[in-house]
């Protein structure tokens, strides 16, 4: 890669005033769930705090020294033909109950005479015991909105079509990866889905008792009353793993789970 000049006083103005305007206008971060399709017709369920650093060990460097976020201009041509951004942001991010890592990258230079230079990505890192997953999205998406990039990519919303490769490690082997890929599905605000069970609200009562973001207490001779739309219930364990799971459902009847499951705080998913 070339080197370029130092912005001159008059482009540092102009770099700063850009870069306040341009994160004034970003979307505020605040909790939020992002759906998932993967190969085998699964639902998964990643949340999301773009605000909050990883709670996972980071490697090389502490997470608040890998936050970048450098926009300026060179000192010959426009600033739409010397811009330069540098973007990267980890942030909090769990899957079904395993807390990970999140990054959001963007890598941006345009030099006089030279074509533009994009590349963007989003990565997940989740760990799960002696198991560790690493997505990374297809080429050129960031997570939120960037008026700095605009002319090249949005961020991720309901319509945008994206993919991420899974790779997994599992006791130090990796995995084959396999066909197909996991395909971005929906945004939402708040966490719906699969919630850690440190969420989990205690108290007593005969029925299941209902917890905050999908938690369900399941105690002998509980029956769930299904919600509206609601055609399909999955229920995870502690572990992320599928307890039980119904079909065919009415909504607004009541569903009795059978005896042989265990009493216990459960992860409740109504699907349509």
């Amino acid at each position: 890669m070339r080197p370029f000049p130092l912005p001159g006083k008059s482009r540092l103005l102009l770099a700063l005033c850009c870069l306040s305007g341009f994160s004034a206008g970003r979307a505020s971060a605040a909790p939020e769930t992002l759906l998932f399709l993967n190969p085998q017709k699964e639902t998964l369920f990643v949340h999301i705090d773009y605000a909050r650093d990883p709670e996972i060990a980071p490697i090389g460097k502490p997470w608040k020294d890998m936050h970048v976020d450098s926009f300026y201009v060179t000192d010959s041509g426009t600033a739409d033909e010397t811009s330069h951004l540098r973007f990267t942001h980890p942030f909090y991010a769990e899957l079904g109950g395993h807390k990970g890592a999140g990054t959001d990258y963007i890598y941006y230079d345009h030099i006089k005479g030279d074509l533009p230079h994009y590349t963007a990505n989003v990565g997940f890192d989740f760990l799960n015991g002696d198991t560790a997953e690493s997505w990374m999205s297809s080429e050129g998406h960031h997570l939120n909105d960037d008026s700095r990039v605009w002319a090249y990519e949005d961020g991720v919303h309901d319509s945008t079509e994206m993919n991420f490769t899974v790779d997994k490690l599992v006791g130090g082997t990796m995995l084959p990866r396999g066909d197909g890929f996991t395909d971005f599905l929906a945004r939402r605000p708040g966490w719906a889905g699969a919630i850690p069970v440190s969420a989990l609200a205690r108290g007593a009562g005969s029925d299941p008792m209902r917890l905050p973001r999908g938690l369900v207490l399941i105690r002998n001779g509980a029956a769930l009353a299904v919600p509206p739309q609601a055609t399909r219930l999955l229920l995870l364990d502690a572990a992320g793993r599928t307890a039980w799971k119904a079909e065919a459902l009415m909504p607004g009847s009541r569903l009795a789970p059978p005896l042989g499951l265990r009493t216990g705080a459960f992860r409740c998913i109504w699907l349509p």
